[in-house]
């Protein structure tokens, strides 16, 4: 079975589900900052830029770990304990 992905702008494997998200939820982010250059408050236009910034996070979050597991469908037993290690690891690393 091939995943197919692409590097990204720094080398890492993305699959084109998440570069879309990606390049949506950086279109969001570019836009709450217009908003709030000109605004300099929190208006409902930000709050309603937010919630989709928010969605689009979790959309990301979610099509990471469908990649992950994914992934592991070509992986031997060790080398996909070793990749959940690592993703339990990164998860935690943000708190």
């Amino acid at each position: 079975m091939r995943i197919k992905t692409n590097k990204n702008k720094r080398g890492k494997n993305t699959t084109p589900k998440k570069r879309e998200i990606s390049k949506e939820l950086s279109n969001y982010n570019n836009q709450l900052a217009d908003l709030l250059e000109e605004n300099h408050r929190i208006s409902d236009k930000v709050k309603e830029v937010i919630k989709k910034i928010d969605s689009l996070q979790a959309e990301l979050q979610m099509a990471t770990l469908e990649h992950i597991f994914e992934m592991q469908t070509i992986l031997d037993e060790e080398q996909s304990k070793k990749l959940m290690e690592l993703t339990i690891k990164a998860l935690r690393i943000q708190k």
